[in-house]
């Protein structure tokens, strides 16, 4: 079982789309649930059992034929997740563990880039809210479940403009008054990849396996917003050469179906050759069953030594000095009533970002402003076309 976010359109869709036709039961946690039910009656008029060629279509190589099955309606369960409502996302736990004891994977695909600068419901700048504040929150209430069904995986779709974001003191986000676009999309993906590094570190004898992802520059409904000068001159020439969602999704399938996969790694969909690491589970689908199992691959590498550790209680200045990222751990604390001076500090979603950078920068001015290729302890690797069950 899979829970995607953000799947009733672009890479979303289509990852939904091609593990459902690998047999995998598929939770499509979206926004807007009237979309999510249009997206799921697209899915089932194209790769269902009322059409009749649904095995033959949109198959990457003749290999792939054989694991292709119609999808049934009861694969594709919707259920509403806004991720720019702490209150939300609990619900949404909250009915995930009611009725399941066990998740596989779950596949951080929502995201968003906004021209003006606006907030969540909780008073978080809406891009770091929605892109990190809200999938860590979704991720940490959901460990238990994944732990239940490990091996398993969690799946961070981030971005190459990571390598672009300034961590900025005291809470990651950008101010009304210094706003910019890209500069805070930038910001939240380094975010997601540092919150892999932690993930990993913290998980590494759980069995839960943490990855990140860049999936190219695809035509989605991502910059939807940015209409301003010169983007609403750029972006139409662009879009011409932009990869397609189906052909960006296969990045993400790439992490969730290739038993060659390295915790804590970053996949690129833009370069050519993968790493082979052997850390990860062999992954087999049950159409019978419609759930997701593994076999086992023994673990020779240890890929995780090199990462930060959580510091201790005396060393967490970063965590008492400033009212605002207090304020920020406790919203998203609220579901484990748990303050920030509390010893569970895994629920503080500046946790990962301290950590890493008392290990590997100086933390002294008010926001780390140079400029640094992508944090350590991400490994680089790559995807190109899978010769793979990837559809």
């Amino acid at each position: 079982m899979a829970i995607v976010t953000g799947c009733n359109t672009g890479i979303g869709l289509y990852t939904a789309s091609e593990l459902a036709r690998r047999g995998a039961t598929i939770i499509m946690a979206c926004r807007n649930i009237e979309r999510a039910n249009k997206a799921k009656t697209r899915l089932l008029e194209m790769y269902g059992k009322d059409n009749r060629e649904s095995e033959q279509i949109d198959v990457a190589c003749s290999q792939v034929k054989s694991f292709l099955k119609p999808i049934e309606s009861d694969q594709l369960i919707i259920e509403q997740l806004d991720l720019a409502s702490l209150t939300s996302i609990r619900e949404f736990v909250d009915r995930i563990k009611s009725k399941y004891n066990k998740i596989d994977f779950l596949i951080n695909n929502a995201g968003l880039i906004l021209q003006n600068y606006t907030t969540t419901e909780d008073g978080f700048e809406m891009t770091m809210g929605v892109n990190y504040f809200g999938p860590f929150l979704l991720t940490e209430l959901l460990l238990p479940l994944l732990k239940n069904a490990a091996p398993s995986r969690i799946i961070n779709v981030s971005s190459a403009l990571h390598k672009d974001g300034r961590i900025l003191k005291p809470d990651l986000q950008y101010s009304k008054e210094n706003y910019n676009a890209m500069k805070a999309y930038s910001v939240s993906k380094l975010a997601n990849v540092i919150h892999t590094i932690e993930l990993n570190e913290r998980l590494k004898d759980s069995g839960v396996v943490a990855v990140c992802l860049h999936p190219g520059a695809v035509k989605t409904e991502l910059m939807r917003d940015l209409t301003n000068f010169p983007m609403n001159i750029i972006l139409p020439f662009v879009r011409k050469l932009l990869n397609t969602p189906r052909n960006g999704a296969q990045t993400t399938l790439y992490t969730v179906l290739t038993d060659n996969l390295a915790p804590g790694e970053l996949t690129s969909g833009t370069v050519q050759q993968t790493q082979t690491t052997s850390n990860s589970p062999e992954i087999h689908f049950s159409h019978d069953q419609r759930v997701v199992t593994f076999g086992t691959k023994p673990n020779t590498t240890n890929t995780t030594s090199n990462l930060p550790v959580v510091p201790s209680s005396e060393d967490d200045e970063w965590d008492s000095e400033t009212e605002d990222l207090n304020i920020v751990a406790a919203e998203i604390n609220k579901s484990q009533q748990l303050t920030p001076g509390s010893s569970n500090k895994l629920t503080n979603p500046l946790k990962p970002i301290t950590s890493y950078y008392k290990s590997n920068h100086s933390i002294n001015n008010s926001s780390m402003q140079q400029k640094h290729n992508s944090p350590q302890g991400v490994k680089f690797t790559s995807y190109k076309n899978a010769n793979l069950k990837t559809g």
